[in-house]
């Protein structure tokens, strides 16, 4: 069993798991490579063969314990029908949603992700066997946001605009996505994902209240769907910005291991949750474009700070297109060398 399964298990290992958001990407050589390719960015996600290779590419670079798909949020709304482009250095484009009106599922594109992790859990059986395969979506919420908008936003005024003065049409987009990202990742789970993770990128920009209607609630759901179709699975559940509505969210949803970005303070998450869920996070990604020692230095603190508890070291959001693989490795390195505490086993 992977390292990291055990941990979110609640197992007291040894080693830190460590995998990395965005860990298939734009910062290594050999991905650039493989996206020239093809031409567009979605006709690269719905190739179930380059994004089997995207996915691996990182693992035979370094010793991480998982590998999470290469996929994007936005499939799931291309899979309903909505036009979704992406432009260089302008983030996605999408036709506007005002309802659901005209939403359908087209199963035929999610089955392409299906089919990339089908390929990817043979080859790693094979290539990685202690590896574990990591599904995702987008949460609800931040799904809606880019569906609303049309594009991405600093804020997303225009989509709370929006719910408020269209508050049916709107909750009917969020109940309507929080069936379709269940069902989503509930296929990927019976395509050999071993463990999934929703995605909320834009939960910190919600009122406390709105955070619970929109944030806390179709995640429970999804959570309660999936684990009632394909039993007991590890699920992370990331909440950017939540703040402290992380405590909240961490322990309502049903979760088994809460994500942190790098504003939380993480002996706060280790005295409020560490006991009762897995925490993941969360060194600043922005942190890799120092040198060695400030890099081990913090990863050491954070490291420290859940050296006799099930912990797994990532970073606060996603690496930065421009990070420095050296950066990478030596992080990768100090993370494995760390041993924990001697009273962990006792």
């Amino acid at each position: 069993m992977s390292i990291i399964i055990e941990t979110m298990k609640g197992a007291k290992t040894e080693e830190v798991p460590v995998w990395i958001m965005r860990q298939a990407g734009r910062y290594l050589p050999e991905y650039r490579k493989l996206r020239a390719t093809l031409p567009s960015f979605m006709e690269f996600c719905l190739n179930p063969e380059v994004v089997s290779e995207a996915t691996i590419q990182p693992l035979k670079r370094f010793d991480l314990d998982a590998a999470i798909i290469f996929s994007d949020i936005l499939v799931l709304p291309y899979a309903l029908g909505v036009n979704v482009e992406f432009h260089n250095r302008e983030g996605p484009k999408l036709k506007r949603v005002q309802g659901i009106k005209g939403l359908r599922t087209d199963s035929r594109i999610l089955e392409k992700v299906n089919s990339a992790l089908k390929i990817t859990q043979q080859k790693m059986q094979k290539e990685f066997p202690n590896k574990a395969l990591i599904g995702f979506a987008g949460a609800p919420w931040t799904v809606a946001c880019y569906m609303v908008e049309g594009k991405g936003s600093k804020d997303f005024t225009n989509v709370r605009k929006f719910y408020y003065s269209n508050k049916q049409a709107f909750e009917d987009i969020i109940s309507m996505l929080t069936e379709e990202t269940a069902n989503h990742l509930i296929n990927q789970v019976k395509s050999g994902a071993q463990i999934i993770k929703i995605f909320d990128s834009w939960a910190g920009i919600l009122t406390p209240d709105l955070f619970e209607k929109f944030v806390i609630d179709p995640t429970k759901k999804i959570v309660q769907m999936v684990k009632l179709e394909v039993g007991e699975i590890p699920i992370i559940g990331f909440a950017k910005g939540a703040g402290f509505m992380t405590f909240e969210y961490a322990k309502t949803t049903g979760i088994s291991c809460v994500a942190v970005d790098q504003t939380m303070k993480m002996s706060w998450i280790r005295e409020n949750l560490g006991q009762d869920i897995i925490p993941q996070g969360n060194l600043d990604n922005a942190l890799l474009f120092s040198d060695k020692n400030d890099i081990e230095e913090e990863a050491i603190k954070i490291l420290d700070t859940f050296s006799d508890c099930p912990f797994i070291f990532n970073l606060g959001h996603g690496i930065l297109p421009e990070t420095p693989i050296e950066s990478i490795e030596h992080l990768v390195k100090v993370i494995k060398s760390y041993k924990k505490c001697s009273q962990i086993n006792k």
